[in-house]
């Protein structure tokens, strides 16, 4: 018979078209112009530590993936995952979800899920960000520090997650990695 051998990868890229290389971004105005809200207490601490999938949910889910075994099908991940990332959406104010655990745009979703380009996607999530206390301290955090996550330690961030937040005992540093 015929034997072609394995398959496997050997080159593989990613190209972005039409769009900007970076997003430039004035932090200070957004600082100065984006006022804090309250950490959301009817919406679980985000434990959802890939921002793009973050996004493709909120993209997805006028495609019908508007649930948590939907979307976790869409993924290919399990069902609880498929609540986490939904769960981190819906923290961020881009779903709501309904008393049957079905998930819809709030204008925020509708905002990131119509915008064409990855920067215009990704200046919304920071704004978003820049809203909630945890993620706006360790953002100062990283301003005041260059920028270097080498100084950004569970221990410092677990302690600003217990201080805006009621979680307690093992949760916060469990929730680090997120942040």
């Amino acid at each position: 018979g015929n034997n072609f051998g394995d398959l496997r990868t050997v080159n593989k890229s990613c190209y972005t078209v039409n769009d900007k290389p970076y997003l430039s971004v004035d932090l200070d105005y957004l600082l100065n112009n984006i006022k804090v809200e309250s950490e959301p207490s009817s919406v679980p601490y985000p434990q959802a530590n890939d921002v793009d999938k973050i996004i493709d949910v909120v993209k997805n889910i006028e495609n019908g993936f508007n649930n948590k075994f939907l979307i976790a099908s869409y993924f290919e991940f399990r069902e609880r995952q498929g609540d986490y990332y939904a769960n981190a959406a819906r923290y961020l104010d881009f779903l709501i979800k309904n008393n049957k655990g079905e998930f819809s745009l709030t204008e925020n979703g509708k905002k990131l899920a119509h915008s064409i380009y990855r920067s215009e996607r990704n200046y919304i999530f920071l704004q978003q960000l820049l809203k909630r206390p945890t993620f706006r301290e360790i953002i100062l955090f990283l301003r005041d520090n260059g920028f270097d996550l080498g100084k950004l330690d569970v221990n410092l961030t677990s302690s600003i997650i217990s201080k805006h937040t009621s979680l307690t005992s093992r949760t916060p540093p469990r929730r680090a990695s997120t942040v």
